[in-house]
């Protein structure tokens, strides 16, 4: 099921009310398990097509967003968006200082990263403040800070989560006391989030949500907005019936295999870098490596890219100029127009940034160590085996044409599904017989479902779609999920 929206009020939208229910005593949980409420909850507030989810957003944003919620929504988004801008030009400065190299080829950066910035300042993200963070991460890597290194990586942990992984670095470098204060700091980020919010919400969220969230079981996980190697595999090579019913080939365990030499290619020469390259050809080749293992991005979040121009002094004028080209396209190409063409065009930006990195590979002559890459195939046996998860029988499925199902009912003739689309609220009616319906609860089930011809129970499912991203589903008892 595709969802498309329109975003009047942007992502920050998403933060400020969740900020704003939560400072006005609505338990959060609420919204975290229940998108229709938390969208119902908007509806008062905001007219026009929106479709808000705070399913993937950490619960530390609840206290971050706060003092922007004493505003109107336009001002606290543009006051976040310059405050924003304002910390990402003062750590791009000092990163310039630090790297003590700069001409005027640089004022060609905004171009490069147009999309970029624009969807950051369009939506109200995050991303501004987080590469300002990871500006930050160099500066004090280059300089052996470790307290500070700890700090950044907990605030970047309590944010967004993944550009936390950076962090692997230190266990590679086998730099103990920098993880010892990025565990300090990380755990009384949590701490707060425990005392401030809940611990009910800190479990629901980093039990529960995040873990899904690492399987790319968030929203839409076959989705090509999704423009990854993975979700390519996905769409390539994993049949499902109701989400990817004609694959190139189906046959799951190509993915599995193809994705393993891919990791196990990367990570070995990740690691090598780590060890043998400068501090800076580390730091640009690790956020290189985490994008092209991620399993879910966004453009907005390539602008983390945004010192890789200091390459240049690195390697030569020609390959820096194809690399900003790549950039360029990797940034600002509308893949959202490619969904007619064929597969392997629908995903170009895994494809311009995978070039980038066989360039640097070759330019800064970074070698394949068949031990790390031996090391890397054991690691990464258990998450490439989580293609088998989609894998599923052909149970019906009851899938809106619209929005998403957040309660439905049974007649003898008929199923109706409840969904919502932020601002209204639709049904939509499918044709199924019901000779008998028993609406007993089921104090197994985590989720509404109703027992109908002695036989089936109809359950509201969220698998392989997203938490909170429910469909109906017939299934026999014995095989509740």
């Amino acid at each position: 099921m595709a969802i498309t929206f329109n975003h009047p009020i942007g992502d920050f939208g998403n933060y400020y009310y969740g900020s704003k229910f939560f400072r006005e005593g609505i338990d959060p949980l609420k919204f975290y398990q229940d998108i229709h409420f938390f969208n119902e909850q908007i509806k008062n507030h905001e007219s026009g097509t929106f479709f808000e989810n705070y399913a993937p957003v950490p619960p530390f944003s609840l206290i971050f967003y706060w003092p922007f919620t004493f505003l109107k929504l336009a001002v606290a988004k543009f006051i976040f968006s310059l405050i924003g801008l304002i910390f990402f030009c003062f750590s791009l400065e000092r990163l310039t200082r630090k790297l003590e190299v700069f001409n005027f080829s640089f004022y060609l950066l905004p171009i490069i990263f147009l999309l970029p910035l624009h969807s950051n300042f369009h939506q109200g993200q995050t991303y501004l403040l987080i590469t300002a963070l990871l500006f930050e991460f160099y500066i004090a890597l280059q300089d052996d800070e470790k307290m500070r290194l700890g700090i950044i990586i907990a605030v970047l942990f309590a944010l967004k989560i993944f550009p936390a992984f950076i962090a692997i670095i230190f266990f590679f470098k086998k730099d103990w006391k920098t993880i010892g204060w990025i565990v300090l700091f990380t755990s009384f980020v949590l701490a707060i989030v425990y005392f401030f919010i809940s611990n009910r919400v800190a479990d629901y969220y980093y039990l529960q949500v995040f873990p899904r969230l690492a399987l790319n079981d968030i929203t839409e996980p076959f989705s090509y907005y999704n423009q990854s190697v993975y979700t390519f595999l996905l769409n390539a090579f994993v049949f499902h019936p109701y989400l990817n019913p004609s694959p190139l080939i189906d046959s799951t365990i190509i993915a599995v295999i193809i994705q393993l030499l891919f990791y196990g290619f990367v990570s070995s020469v990740f690691v090598t870098a780590i060890l043998k390259k400068n501090v800076f050809v580390s730091f640009v080749i690790s956020l290189l490596v985490l994008a092209l293992l991620n399993k879910y991005s966004t453009v907005y979040g390539l602008v983390v890219f945004f010192p890789f121009i200091f390459l240049k002094k690195e390697i030569s004028i020609k390959k820096m100029a194809v690399i900003c080209l790549l950039f360029f396209l990797a940034c600002n190409i509308p893949f959202y127009k490619l969904s007619s063409m064929p597969l392997i065009f629908q995903y170009p930006r895994p494809w311009f940034l995978l070039a980038i990195f066989v360039i640097l590979v070759r330019e800064l002559k970074m070698q394949f160590d068949l031990k790390y890459f031996s090391i890397a195939l054991v690691i990464f046996i258990l998450p490439a085996l989580v293609f088998y998860k989609y894998q599923t029988e052909n149970t019906p499925e009851f899938r809106p044409k619209t929005g998403i199902v957040y309660d439905f009912d049974v007649d003898p003739t008929h199923i109706k599904l409840f969904t919502c689309i932020g601002n209204r609220d639709t049904v939509e009616v499918f044709n199924f017989r019901s000779a008998s319906i028993d609406s007993t609860a089921f104090r197994s089930l985590n989720h509404k479902a109703i027992y109908v011809n002695n036989k089936y129970l109809i359950q509201l499912c969220d698998k392989n779609t997203g938490v909170g991203m429910y469909y109906v589903k017939l299934i026999e008892p014995h095989r509740i999920e």
